[in-house]
């Protein structure tokens, strides 16, 4: 009779710490979370300052000097990115180490859940910060256009293309590389010249499209061909 009556306290026990538990993830996961949006957030300014100067530059200084001005705005955003997935690194690693000792408690099941819940989202943040990259450079060629510095605006379709091939889902592959292949094709049979170096780096990607974009593939090697280099 005595063990019987210890039954409902044991389970009251077990009970209880399965709620510390739950509450322990819980807490864990939107210490995450705050942490992904605060870096997308950051990231986000960042390109929308990109693209702000981007335009005031393309009409109020030469062409010689919205280079140099472009290759500074890249390394900017470059250092910026890498400063932003630092902090993210920084701020995960604080967390798997604050909440390991409690972790250490749970399940296997739910570790493996939870590991990969987090690998996820770092996936999906990498992939954001991509397409983020992808349409800062759709912007800038766009803007290179209007102001008819068509040998810029190749470059930029040029990386675009670069960039577009190293996404996995087919979605953002297929609208990048389109839009690259166009705006090449574009500023190219606008006038628009190509460096020595970046006639390989064209010849060269254009090699790895299959022929599901023979199309304008096709075309944009005819341009390429045709292009003026310097």
């Amino acid at each position: 009779m005595q063990g019987l009556a210890q039954l409902p306290h044991a389970s009251d026990s077990v009970l209880v710490a399965l709620r510390a538990q739950l509450e322990l993830t819980r807490s864990f996961q939107a210490d995450l979370l705050s942490t992904v949006y605060w870096s997308l957030g950051v990231v986000l300014v960042i390109v929308v300052l990109l693209v702000g100067f981007g335009w005031f530059a393309n009409f109020r200084v030469y062409q010689r000097d919205l280079e140099g001005l472009k290759r500074e705005l890249e390394t900017f955003v470059a250092k910026a990115i890498a400063e932003v997935t630092t902090r993210l690194q920084t701020d995960l690693t604080s967390a798997l180490t604050t909440g390991k000792k409690d972790l250490e408690n749970a399940s296997s099941a739910k570790i493996d859940a939870l590991s990969r819940d987090l690998l996820g989202r770092i996936g999906n943040l990498s992939r954001d910060l991509l397409v983020m990259k992808c349409d800062s450079l759709r912007a800038e060629f766009k803007q290179q256009v209007l102001a008819k510095t068509y040998g810029s605006a190749a470059t930029s379709a040029l990386r675009l293309l670069r960039d577009a091939l190293t996404f996995d889902w087919d979605f953002y592959k297929d609208l990048y590389t389109n839009a690259s292949l166009t705006g090449l094709i574009e500023s190219l049979g606008k006038g628009g010249v190509l460096t020595a170096s970046e006639l390989k780096d064209a010849t060269e990607l254009l090699m790895r499209l299959p022929d599901s974009y023979a199309v304008l593939r096709d075309r944009a090697k005819e341009a390429v061909r045709l292009a003026t280099t310097v």
